[in-house]
């Protein structure tokens, strides 16, 4: 004779019995099966849908507590990107001096539980804020030809700059649709018809 064991019928669980089930799970430190006996449920079914939500919720992984909170990451991160979506990505020590601004723009009392030297972060702090950000990557520049690089004095710039002004006043561009960005090939309207290149020989 086969042995059988008397079991109590079997009920179909509703969501609010999971839920309190769960509930209290989360207040007392009762294991899974004695719940699942507690509320009458399936002790499978319960321990799927406690491993489900524990990987819903975010966990700190392993290794030291992070400088600064996530919504204080989260800003510098957006800030990084900022600059990066602008055409002026940040270099190890400009992201140091994006650092040290915000450290000082903090209250005393926050600033003195930093461990920052003069409010400025260390190369560890860049090295594993990369590392906690995937979308975050260091390049290397492309090298910057001597005669451009002299071209990019203060003094070279303030003078362009103060040409360009004069050049819309006189033309009197005032909207940005007046204003057109070319190479050295030029443009073609409606009537111009380009003519091909000639090969050469």
């Amino acid at each position: 004779m086969a042995n059988k064991r008397i079991t109590a019928p079997k009920q179909r669980a509703d969501r609010q019995n999971y839920a309190k089930a769960l509930s209290n799970l989360r207040s007392s430190s009762i294991s899974i099966r004695k719940c699942a006996l507690a509320h009458n449920l399936s002790y499978s079914s319960l321990q799927r849908l406690t491993q489900r939500q524990n990987h819903n919720t975010p966990t700190r992984g392993r290794g030291r507590k992070t400088i600064f909170t996530s919504e204080e990451e989260q800003l510098i991160k957006a800030s990084v990107l900022s600059f990066s979506h602008c055409g002026t990505p940040l270099s190890r020590n400009c992201l140091k001096d994006l650092v040290q601004h915000y450290v000082r723009s903090l209250p005393q009392q926050r600033k003195t539980k930093l461990p920052f030297r003069n409010d400025r972060p260390g190369d560890g702090f860049v090295r594993n804020f990369i590392r906690r950000h995937p979308d975050l990557s260091l390049k290397r520049r492309s090298q910057l030809e001597k005669p451009r690089q002299l071209a990019m004095s203060p003094t070279n710039l303030a003078k362009h700059f103060a040409r360009l002004k004069q050049v819309f006043k006189e033309y009197k561009i005032t909207k940005p649709e007046q204003v057109f960005n070319i190479d050295e090939s030029g443009f073609f309207n409606e009537d111009c018809i380009p003519i091909p290149r000639r090969s050469s020989i």
